[in-house]
């Protein structure tokens, strides 16, 4: 399904704000990381945001090869880019680990969501922050999503979300109906995590604190937020 997806992803992520929310990570240090790992890094947009810092060395695994292949033909400066998981690398030693635009959600069972949030405690340096935005299930589930079309230079994007709530997840049917007339479709499945359940889960691997913010500020959520940013502290 991402394979499909690769194609829309830069074009559907066009208005969002990169900057800030690598401005957002930085309110968490003195001074900027050195070593940075991000999980599920798409077509690299926020290392290539990442890489603006001074003296900054990244790697980047997303196990979709289009994502990774998109991501090379940036050509950011003193980055590594993996095909896979965050427990297939090797590298270790990150003073900060993010996963941004919902990878979370896209990772669907809580075995391997317990495995990835264990490989990346073991992959930071002591007192090192992961930090990482997800769906809030326990709003979703409130007030579901609603069919959405969104117009861009490049066309229209229609999204059609089915919510099973049984399984607490999301399907998510989007297509794009370009400017030549062209349809583009691709179906992405969510898992609708609770903030309790995840945060009981980071704890349970070893993190020493997680805070739950409101979608990249600095601002504490309350729970009914459709997005939420956790910052995590090893």
């Amino acid at each position: 399904m991402y394979k499909e997806f690769a194609s829309l992803y830069d074009n559907l992520s066009e208005k969002k704000n990169y900057k800030d929310e690598v401005s957002f990570c930085r309110a968490y240090f003195t001074k900027p990381p050195k070593t940075i790992l991000d999980v599920g890094c798409g077509t690299g947009s926020h290392l290539n945001e990442f890489s603006n810092l001074h003296g900054v060395s990244s790697v980047g695994v997303d196990p979709c090869e289009e994502m990774i292949s998109l991501a090379r033909k940036k050509g950011i400066p003193n980055c590594t880019l993996h095909t896979g998981k965050v427990y297939d690398i090797a590298e270790d030693n990150f003073d900060l680990a993010v996963s941004f635009f919902n990878v979370i959600n896209h990772i669907e069972d809580y075995g391997t969501l317990k495995k990835t949030f264990s490989s990346i405690y073991s992959k930071l340096t002591d007192n090192a922050y992961f930090l990482f935005d997800c769906w809030n299930g326990a709003a979703f589930f409130m007030d579901p999503p609603q069919v959405k079309t969104t117009v861009t230079p490049h066309g229209t994007y229609r999204y059609e979300p089915t919510v099973d709530y049984l399984n607490s997840n999301i399907m998510m049917d989007v297509s794009l109906n370009d400017e030549v007339g062209k349809v583009i479709t691709s179906k992405l499945s969510h898992t609708l995590w609770t903030p309790f359940s995840l945060k009981s889960l980071l704890l349970d691997v070893g993190f020493q604190s997680v805070d739950i913010y409101k979608h990249f500020t600095l601002e504490r959520a309350v729970g009914t937020e459709h997005k939420l940013s956790f910052v995590c502290k090893k």
